[in-house]
């Protein structure tokens, strides 16, 4: 089992943890145990690299990942999303073994660089609690400093408290609220990571 686990999910490998506990954590078929339990390990001393890829990515592996992963987004039209934001935005994609463990898109379209617009930000079920999310936001906000971009802005629901938290912690701030979201940004001449 735990030599399975390892193998499907290679980027652990490098992690100093205690195999066995992951092994008792996953027969208890908690997903969110277990990547809390990898969080803490990687708070503890664990090192963990992941690479993240900025490359376009073809308008069906975008659509499948969302649909396989439709509970972590409020997106009515999958496909259209899907092609718009293949032609439109910048991609940054963390991989498994071939396989999306973590997506983001963001518009760098203003004319006069003013803001960037990150418009969706998921972490597969899996794979969540163990840092993904800040690794797509990090290399988000490095792309914006290097194309000189001054702000960066997202939308996220007002429920949605530890996405929230995890903005704030990239210094992200409330600029405006809506109807069930709010809109955060954070400027990017002083980046917080």
């Amino acid at each position: 089992m735990v030599r399975a686990i390892s193998y499907k999910y290679k980027w652990l490998r490098g992690l100093d943890v205690n195999w066995n506990k992951l092994y008792q954590l996953c027969l208890q078929g908690d997903g969110r145990k277990v990547g809390e339990w990898f969080g803490n390990c990687v708070k503890k001393g664990g090192s963990m690299s992941v690479k993240v890829e900025q490359k376009q990515i073809p308008v069906d592996e975008i659509k499948h990942y969302l649909m396989v992963n439709k509970s972590l987004t409020s997106i009515n039209n999958i496909s259209e999303f899907s092609k718009k934001i293949c032609e439109k935005a910048v991609h940054f994609c963390i991989y498994d073994g071939g396989i999306l463990m973590g997506f983001m898109a963001c518009y760098f379209n203003h004319p006069a660089k003013l803001f960037g617009f990150i418009t969706t930000i998921s972490v597969g079920k899996s794979y969540q609690n163990i840092g993904l999310g800040g690794s797509l936001l990090k290399a988000s906000i490095e792309y914006a400093v290097k194309n000189k971009f001054e702000k960066l802005r997202l939308e996220v629901n007002v429920d949605n408290l530890i996405a929230i938290r995890l903005y704030e912690k990239f210094g992200f701030a409330k600029i405006e609220t809506l109807k069930n979201s709010l809109i955060l940004e954070t400027v990017i001449k002083n980046p917080m990571f």
